[in-house]
């Protein structure tokens, strides 16, 4: 295994840990990573059972909870949360935030009022 590898795992090993500590004794946690089309590049790391993991996910699936999902132009990522679209003609902060002056137009957000 390369240095590189394992000091990946010891990291992510770290996250899991301050992770799992959020919930009730007993959870377990499993964290993938996975480049669509490289099924060499991989990443796996659980504190179960690879078959419960399966038995997990495939519940969610049928579920049909696979997480938060974007709707663009109303509710997209930023700042790695889902954020309401304020402005869906802008880009950046300004596509989810208002900025006004004083006198309540906003004509350049970079004045800093």
């Amino acid at each position: 295994m390369s240095t590189k590898l394992e000091n990946v795992q010891e990291m992510v090993s770290e996250c899991m840990d301050q992770i799992v500590a959020n919930f009730k004794a007993g959870a377990k946690i499993t964290v993938l990573i996975r480049v669509p089309g490289n099924d060499e590049a991989d990443f796996l790391m659980t504190s179960d059972d690879l078959d419960n993991v399966i038995d997990a996910v495939q519940r969610r699936k049928a579920a049909g909870l696979t997480g938060p999902q974007e709707v663009p132009g109303k509710l997209e990522f930023f700042d790695g949360k889902l954020t309401p679209v304020i402005d869906a003609s802008r880009h950046g902060w300004r596509r989810f935030h208002e900025h006004y002056d004083r006198d309540g137009y906003c004509d350049n957000p970079g004045r800093g009022y």
